[in-house]
């Protein structure tokens, strides 16, 4: 059986998974000996660390450590300088995949170079194509790209024997599904059916995580600090790397105790204090707040009752805050499903999700497999095997011009929450007489006018056959696959002009581009033994 890896790409720390020979996922252990490895890179001035050596440094001050790559994804704007190279967060999180795919070859005695990757359900269209591309550039062949939280369920699904044999789910449940990870949150309603995982609606924050909880603690530390004494801000600023790691310690700590000692020398300063729970659960409320929100606004979104919830499961390293499922419990009613690791969840699902859907048939497993082990895929008729039905988390649309006033207008194609795959047509026209080219700008999100929306792609068909009159009719069609990846087409069914490309998203990389920058970091990988 040729492996598919399943991972969680984290913010903080990432897991990788596969099924075992019985068709059970396995969480994997790195070259560490741990099971999750820190997403964490840091260019030192003689070497790459990567992982566990990289988070080592964070304590001691340096300069090059790079964290939480993961929330710059699409964003062409961030880079980091080293040796005379910009590293863009999609190329920085190659790194991290290039450990995880030699650990994950080194736990299984073979190579391996394919795997089905998790990202939050509320990415965008171009985060979601910056996590293929660092894939690519680590020599991982993306199969898929799959939503935690979907990763979520069915990995829940497998470890209560809710799937059978065959592969197919026993009862009907429907859970929500409330993901805090190191650095995003997410909360998605799934109903669980015999035959299918069905996605009903997502929401979420990709910028809302552990790592905002532990910069309440680091502006906390920083205050207790300021009581003793004046301290420079550009102090503060070398410092909070190193001070975000200590409170990252205090909050586990907490997780566990309801008071801990904050002992800490600070630029010549010392501090001798205590921090309580109560004190954390005080400075952190409003981004709990935050969270008890977006869960409420998601079921009335889609009009569900927690009355017809059966349970909440938790993922993400985050939920093992008690002030989560106190919040969760007080506020919904419902049953907090804890008993699958938060940490391990997502990349077993991922596992699961790669075996019922992407293993050739017959390859899977032996006929007759272990008691009780889900058949993944080739013991199954086409027409019994688990299906993942998923939406997608973000209007989707185009930017156009209204004809009387001349503003701006949305038109959307897409709307959030549409079940995927999905294919949407619409008609549009041109705008005056003469006009020699159309431009498809497409956008995620915003208001009627467009404001606040993510301009992800636009193209033109250009030489247009002179003489065509305003109005003369323009169809536009989304086609939004599986991975939640966009393709975007446009046609003048009156001349047979049209136009059909990838979006030329900001920041995005061509075919030779990537090409070219992988054969560079497999330079860098090689000499790093990645």
């Amino acid at each position: 059986m040729k492996p598919i890896l399943g991972i969680d790409l984290g913010t903080t720390r990432s897991v990788m998974g596969v099924l075992d020979e019985s068709g059970k996922p396995k969480i994997l252990v790195n070259t560490d000996g741990e099971l999750t490895t820190p997403s964490v890179v840091c260019f030192d001035d003689s070497t790459i660390l990567v992982g566990r050596d990289a988070l080592r440094m964070v304590p001691h001050g340096a300069t090059g450590v790079v964290q939480f790559a993961k929330r710059e994804m699409g964003n062409p704007d961030y880079k980091v300088h080293y040796k005379g190279t910009d590293y863009s967060a999609t190329m920085v999180q190659s790194f991290v995949l290039a450990k995880i795919r030699r650990d994950a070859a080194a736990a299984l005695g073979r190579p391996v170079d394919e795997a089905v990757i998790t990202v939050p359900a509320f990415f965008d269209e171009s985060k979601r194509r910056d996590t293929i591309d660092a894939g690519f550039l680590a020599s991982l062949d993306v199969k898929a790209i799959l939503n935690e939280p979907t990763a979520a369920a069915i990995a829940y699904g497998s470890h209560h024997g809710w799937l059978d044999r065959e592969g197919q789910f026993k009862a009907a449940r429907s859970v929500l599904v409330y993901d805090l990870g190191g650095g995003t949150f997410d909360v998605s309603l799934v109903d669980i059916e015999p035959r299918r995982i069905k996605v009903i609606a997502v929401d979420g924050n990709s910028r809302l995580g552990g790592l905002d909880w532990d910069r309440c603690i680091a502006d906390w530390i920083v205050n207790q600090f300021e009581k003793t004494g004046a301290l420079d801000p550009a102090e503060i600023e070398s410092a909070m790397p190193s001070l975000l790691y200590e409170a990252e310690q205090i909050k586990q700590s907490l997780s566990v105790r309801t008071q801990v000692p904050v002992r800490l020398k600070f630029f010549q300063r010392s501090l001798d204090t205590t921090l309580s729970r109560d004190q954390f659960e005080d400075l952190t409320a409003h981004l709990l707040d935050r969270t008890r929100f977006t869960v409420k606004k998601l079921l009335e979104s889609c009009g569900r009752e927690t009355s017809q919830l059966n349970s909440i499961l938790l993922v993400g390293g985050s939920t093992r805050m008690p002030q989560v499922t106190k919040m969760l419990k007080q506020r919904f009613g419902i049953e907090v499903d804890q008993s699958i690791s938060p940490d391990h969840a997502v990349a077993a699902g991922a596992a699961i999700y790669a075996g019922h859907r992407l293993y050739e048939k017959n390859q899977a497993f032996d006929a007759t497999p272990a008691q009780g082990a889900p058949v993944i895929g080739s013991h199954a008729s086409e027409s019994d095997r688990l299906t993942v039905h998923d939406v997608n988390a973000h209007d989707l649309g185009v930017l156009g011009v209204e004809i009387k006033t001349g503003r701006p207008t949305r038109h959307v194609m897409i709307p959030k929450n549409t079940p995927i795959p999905a294919v949407k047509s619409s008609r549009f026209q041109t705008y005056r007489n003469g006009q020699q080219s159309v431009r498809v700008r497409v956008i995620e999100g915003g208001d009627a006018r467009g404001n606040s929306s993510i301009s992800i792609g636009n193209f033109r068909i250009a030489g247009l056959r002179a003489g065509l009159k305003a109005g003369t009719p323009v169809d536009v069609t989304f086609r939004y696959d599986a991975n939640g990846l966009l393709h975007v087409s446009a046609i003048i069914p009156s001349t047979g002009d049209k136009a059909s490309i990838d979006l030329d998203r900001p920041g995005g990389l061509t075919t030779q581009r990537k090409e070219v920058m992988r054969d560079e970091l497999d330079v860098i990988f090689e000499a790093l033994d990645l």
